[in-house]
Order: structure tokens, then sequence, then C-alpha cells
């Protein structure tokens, strides 16, 4: 199931912030409500079932290009190997400079805080210094 919109504080997500959707984990009509009635971010929808660097290449065109990337992924699934190659891929088409925060959502569209502990204990090991868990530092 989709989780509901993300009502998390300290997340600014305006119409130059690219919001990758990861394995479904939003609805498009809680997609459009994260933008709380403003100009819609781009979407880029990419699975672990579909070929994740073509999915996200579209970011690579994205002009000037963003100073963050936000993924919203499934709070409840474990980050595995796929979604590591799905942060590399979207580190490739941004490059070095800009911020990816990951939004791991509950089904209510908040971060569980045991969620946030696995999730970030996970994206440590990319060694990312602007890879960020939604809430841990922004």
């Amino acid at each position: 199931n989709p989780a509901e919109a993300p009502s998390i504080p300290g997340l600014e997500i305006d119409s130059k912030t690219p919001v990758v959707v990861w394995n479904d984990a939003i609805s498009q009509e809680a997609f459009v409500r994260m933008s709380h009635g403003k100009e819609q971010p781009p979407r880029v929808d990419a699975a672990e079932w579909g070929d994740i660097s073509q999915s996200v290449s579209s970011l690579a065109r994205i002009r000037p290009q963003p100073a963050k990337v936000v993924i919203v992924a499934k709070g409840w699934e474990p980050p595995l190997l796929s979604f590591r190659d799905l942060v590399a891929a979207v580190r490739a088409a941004i490059g070095v400079e800009a911020i990816i925060v990951v939004v791991p959502l509950g089904e209510g569209g908040e971060i569980d805080p045991a969620d946030r502990q696995i999730w970030s204990q996970a994206l440590a090991r990319h060694a990312d210094p602007l890879l960020y868990v939604a809430g841990d530092r922004q």
C-alpha cells in the first residue's frame, strides 16, 4: 500500500525539488498533497523491478541542477541492495554537490523513529556526506 502524503517537520519540498518515488511508496493523490497546493515538484518513479539508472536518468537533464533530491520509500521495507543501487544512480545523475534526503514513510505519512534508525544505519554505509534520512539533519 502507498503511504499518505508526508507530514515531516522541516522537510521542504518545492517545485524545484525533484521527488523520486521508490517502489510506489506514495500514491499520486498523496504526491499532489505534498506540494500543499503549490506547483508540483518533478516526480520520478523508480522500482527494483525496473531499470533504475534509466528511471532516474531524467534527473540529469533538469536545469539548473537541483540542490536537493528527495527519495520517498516505504519505511517498513528494509533498504535492500536495490535501494543502494537507486541512491548510487541518483548521485550519478545529480552530481556530488546536491543533497539527497530519504523519506522512509509509514502508512500514515509519518516516519517511525525505529524505521528512521534502521534507514540511517543502512545509509551510513554509503559514506556520502550529503545523504540524509529526513529528520536526521537537513
